[in-house]
């Protein structure tokens, strides 16, 4: 198996993004970051912490896991990987490109050098000097960090008295401290052009192009991009002369870009920054929507060493799936704790993909527009026509918008029930492990707003979330953090989850019945299903350590609260190879008389009987020792499986799924 190498900081969704790509694709992923993290932050297989200025460091941990290929994913990465790639001869670009487009005053160089449009501009050290620099310059000027993220700490500055505060701005965000000041080139529009590109050895791939519009009162800040752009053939010329003799000027020959600019009035296109890495905000995977074109599978490939997706996209174009599409980026336009985000009814059709940012929910403290460091949430939506993208495009920030709670309004607060007792009835008849567990008061928590005598209530134990009696918004904000599965008693409950949490996705769960006579003559047959190299271990003191080292056999012991508590209560096999956990069954839960069964294998290990295997010990141990297998199935395939250990469908159930 090929190993890649991933730099990257935590949290951030294009480093989720990738990891999710490349084991999809069988890569080993090896991220490196500048922090100790867990596999329940990353879901790498392995996490190494590094200096990123150290390249001796950086290069022995990549010969040491014998990597393919590197990528960095952040502005603080990029550098170190190409430092990396030239090291050991792999895919890249030279360290100094990288450097030369991060540096807000090496890039004007480069522009100037290129022979494309260019302001003035100079790198201060004072708010003296910027005063005796701007004196040459006309007013506005804009002040920015040289080496900084997005537009954090850029301030458009109008006069000289405020030189002082913008400098300081200005050099706080700044990674070396330095400042940079150039004359503001207007863009009355507030719209620039941005694309996400892909470099392979001088071909470019331009589709990723993109109109990205701002408001008012944050100019900086980018709030909305609308697909396709529609330009002239002189302006299309224009705009792709001037990025690839730019591109050519840094000596950059392979990797994803992100590149932001607009035309002035002269025609000629001006190059704002051109970012050596992906775009943020899931803005990949709405290029993805609309064009066809998997820019992680391309980035992860070719760093591989790996050209053959790259071909097949040069060499043909999907059919887009979408004729027009609107991605917004939610802000708040004041700080507040956020109830839920408001999408009018006449946009609700057209939203086809709805995502938090690390892990924001309803409940959670957010910040204005000017001062928050990322949006709420993206919210993409799709049109058949352009009078109905411009519509909405006018209007959407009126259409879709946070909706904060009122601290006036007497918002009732949530609770832990100690006497899980009281909440017993509004349970009743709804026969689920997990449910079980809460209620006996063994795992998990019953959350009400009424301790005295509740009218709904939420049993919530590890992912899971079951919403029984009357639905109140309040208890949806307590919902488990990062993925989760809502699981609705009613309609009513139902109705108010796809109100409140755009970004909840319906599914289709599968409830076992729990009186099922097994054959324990087949399950000691499934035993001998396990492939040559493969191992059955009990999950002991030490696998339960190893459960961690990957995202998804984390779910194996996660939900206990420790490994004390796991190896009293719970119990589970693991199919182990070449020392890894590669699949398993587990108990996510126990209750008095039983367990929920948690099954799951690596994605490049299945369809080879593992979890078969895993899935039959554990019901064997269970059965020696009188207690019940419970199972919950997530999807056909799931219960294919279980119906082959003689596990019969009881109902199907709707659920919401969130990311």
């Amino acid at each position: 198996m090929k190993t890649l190498m991933i730099l990257c900081t935590l949290p951030d969704e294009r480093l989720e993004t990738a990891l999710q790509k490349a084991q999809a694709l069988g890569y080993r992923t090896v991220l490196c970051t500048q922090g100790h993290h867990t596999a329940r932050e990353a879901a790498a297989d392995r996490i190494a912490a590094a200096d990123w200025s150290d390249t001796r460091q950086l290069v022995h941990i990549a010969r040491e896991e014998g990597i393919c290929g590197v990528i960095g994913l952040c502005d603080a990465a990029v550098t170190a990987a190409a430092e990396i790639a030239q090291a050991l001869g792999l895919t890249g670009n030279s360290p100094d490109s990288v450097r030369q487009l991060l540096s807000k005053a090496s890039f004007r160089m480069i522009q100037e050098r290129a022979g494309v449009f260019c302001p003035r501009h100079a790198v201060i050290s004072s708010p003296q000097q910027m005063k005796q620099i701007c004196e040459g310059f006309a007013l506005p000027v804009i002040v920015k960090p040289m080496l900084a993220s997005s537009s954090h700490g850029m301030t458009v500055l109008e006069s000289l008295s405020d030189a002082q505060d913008a400098f300081e701005q200005a050099a706080a965000v700044s990674r070396n401290g330095a400042v940079c000041v150039e004359e503001f080139i207007r863009n009355d529009t507030l719209r620039v052009i941005e694309n996400d590109i892909f470099v392979m050895d001088g071909h470019i791939i331009w589709d990723g192009m993109r109109y990205c519009y701002r408001l008012a009162q944050a100019p900086l800040r980018p709030v909305y991009d609308v697909y396709p752009v529609c330009l002239s053939q002189r302006q299309e010329q224009e705009y792709k002369d001037t990025v690839s003799a730019v591109l050519k000027q840094a000596g950059i020959r392979f990797g994803e870009f992100n590149i932001e600019g607009f035309f002035t009035p002269q025609g000629r296109f001006f190059i704002v920054e051109i970012n050596p890495r992906p775009a943020g905000h899931y803005t990949p995977q709405t290029v993805q929507m609309y064009t066809g074109i998997d820019l992680a599978r391309l980035l992860i490939t070719t760093a591989a060493g790996d050209r053959s997706y790259f071909d097949e996209v040069i060499s043909s174009r999907a059919e887009r799936k979408y004729k027009y599409l609107l991605d917004h980026s939610v802000f708040s336009d004041t700080d507040g704790v956020l109830d839920h985000i408001h999408i009018d009814a006449s946009l609700k059709p057209r939203l086809i993909s709805m995502r938090y940012l690390h892990g924001q929910k309803e409940g959670d403290r957010v910040s204005n527009i000017v001062d928050a460091v990322r949006p709420i949430a993206i919210a993409v939506f799709a049109f058949d026509e352009k009078q109905q993208l411009e519509r909405a495009r006018e209007s959407i920030t009126r259409l879709v918008y946070p909706v904060l709670k009122d601290a006036r309004a007497g918002e009732k607060s949530v609770f832990e029930l100690k006497d899980t007792s009281k909440a017993a009835a509004l349970f009743d008849g709804w026969d689920e492990a997990v449910i079980y567990s809460c209620l006996q008061g063994v795992m998990g928590k019953i959350l009400v707003t009424d301790t005295r005598r509740p009218r709904s209530a939420c049993a919530v134990l590890g992912c899971f979330c079951f919403c029984a009696g009357k639905p109140e918004p309040q208890l949806l904000y307590h919902r488990p953090r990062g993925y989760c599965i809502l699981v609705p008693m009613t309609a009513q409950w139902a109705a108010l989850i796809e109100e409140r949490i755009p970004a909840a996705r319906r599914i289709t769960r599968y409830a076992a019945k729990k009186d099922t006579r097994f054959d324990v003559q087949k399950l000691r047959q499934n035993l001998t299903l396990l492939p040559k190299g493969y191992e059955l271990r009990e999950i002991d003191e030490r696998l339960y350590d190893k459960c961690f080292e990957n995202r998804l056999t984390s779910d194996f012991v996660c939900a206990f609260d420790s490994k004390e508590e796991y190896l009293t209560h719970g119990r589970g096999v693991a199919v182990v190879k070449d020392g890894k956990i590669v699949s398993g069954a587990s108990s996510l839960s126990y209750y008095n008389g039983g367990i929920e069964v948690e099954v799951d294998t690596i994605e490049t290990e299945r369809n080879k009987h593992l979890a078969l295997a895993a899935w039959s010990a554990l019901i064997l141990r269970c059965l020696d020792e009188g207690i019940y297998p419970s199972a919950d199935l997530h999807n056909k395939i799931s219960l294919h499986c279980a119906q082959k250990l003689g596990y019969e469908l009881e109902r199907e159930y709707t659920a919401y799924e969130i990311r």
